[in-house]
């Protein structure tokens, strides 16, 4: 009895295991990098709110707010470069930090 509880557990997680993602899985994966994407930290002293009012004068869209980590990802103007908007970011009031977005294997 409890061998076949056993192997039956373990079939249905190797079944479980080789589902192909769905729909809004897929798209997440595909959202997941751009080369037009920047994530910017600031200090939490000074706060969000200059990067913010920055964020909207520059015409980047907010991409996401890392509350925690407290950091954005914004997309950057297509008529702006990455270089560019790396520069004027780094010159707001309480950035600490601006990086390209990258994806980084661990092999």
């Amino acid at each position: 009895m409890k061998f076949k509880f056993v192997f039956s557990t373990f079939i249905f997680s190797m079944i479980s295991a080789c589902s192909s993602p769905t729909k809004s899985m897929a798209s997440a994966e595909n959202n997941a990098f751009s080369p037009r994407n920047l994530i910017i930290f600031y200090d939490t002293q000074i706060g969000a709110k200059p990067l913010y009012e920055a964020i909207k004068q520059y015409h980047a869209e907010l991409i996401y707010d890392y509350q925690t980590l407290k950091g954005v990802a914004i997309r950057v103007p297509n008529n702006k470069t990455i270089e560019e908007a790396t520069t004027y970011f780094e010159k707001v009031s309480g950035v600490l930090a601006v990086n390209p977005d990258q994806i980084i294997s661990l092999d």
